[in-house]
């Protein structure tokens, strides 16, 4: 099992692999984090990028506004492969793939946000995936429908409607299951109906859309939009649940045989 991994102490980053946002880290709430990379990897060169110190929101995570960094912290990021059922660690796996900053190493006239980056082409592995020949996007031109399938997928979260989520999700369900050993797509299919539908009839729980707060950023080249508002959080997410967590339902959309899907 392969997955990325990104460490972070005393600052902020954020881990992208081929073009993909995976995970962003603040060293005060989460120093770690491991994700099944399988569905992020291409065949041929991979590319992992570490995003230090990423702008105050997503869609300027990458780009600025550009200042000097007043910090003394550190962060990693690795594609690691662990055995099945290894725990996953900071020090655990094989390294396929690593990236490490410390701001001590850097000189003054430093910059942030800082990108770095570090490939390396691994021959065949999961793909192709859809994503990767997907129409490429221009949020002038898609954003009213981008916005008006977030809306619909929004809705029918709410009133605990999976049919039309499945719907859109096939292709994702389908790369999923290819992907990730012992799940058949049938069986992810079944599983997302029920957990959608177990919410049926419950008000009040998932939080409403704020269109002010939208914040969609372009992602896979191009290719992908996701679905994020300005603080972080997917923008479509439960308010905070009896024990006080927040449930996200993240989305990557892109557009294939002219319409668009959930494809992360």
């Amino acid at each position: 099992m392969i997955h990325v991994e990104l460490k972070v102490a005393d600052c902020i980053a954020e881990v992208w692999l081929n073009g993909i946002p995976i995970r962003r880290l603040d060293s005060r709430q989460v120093q770690f984090v491991s994700v099944l990379a399988h569905t992020f990897l291409v065949d041929g060169p991979n590319i992992l990028e570490l995003v230090v110190i990423p702008g105050a929101t997503p869609s300027l995570a990458r780009n600025g506004p550009a200042k000097p960094g007043n910090i003394a912290g550190q962060a990693s990021v690795r594609l690691v492969r662990h055995k099945v059922g290894e725990f996953t660690a900071p020090d655990a796996g094989e390294v396929m793939l690593e990236e490490r900053w410390r701001s001590a190493a850097q000189p003054a006239t430093t910059l942030y946000p800082l990108v770095l980056r570090v490939a390396r082409d691994f021959g065949r592995m999961f793909g192709p995936w859809a994503w990767q020949s997907a129409a490429m996007l221009d949020l002038a031109r898609d954003r009213d429908a981008i916005v008006s399938l977030v809306s619909g997928i929004h809705k029918a979260f709410s009133e605990g409607r999976g049919l039309p989520i499945a719907e859109i999700s096939s292709t994702y369900l389908r790369e999923e299951a290819r992907a990730v050993p012992g799940v058949t797509f049938e069986e992810m299919r079944r599983d997302m109906l029920r957990d959608i539908a177990g919410n049926a009839g419950r008000v009040n729980w998932v939080a409403p859309l704020e269109p002010e707060q939208f914040d969609f950023r372009l992602c896979a080249n191009g290719r992908l939009v996701e679905c994020i508002d300005k603080q972080w959080q997917p923008l479509i997410h439960t308010l905070p649940q009896a024990n006080g967590e927040i449930y996200p339902f993240p989305m990557f959309l892109g557009k294939v045989g002219g319409g668009f899907q959930i494809l992360r």
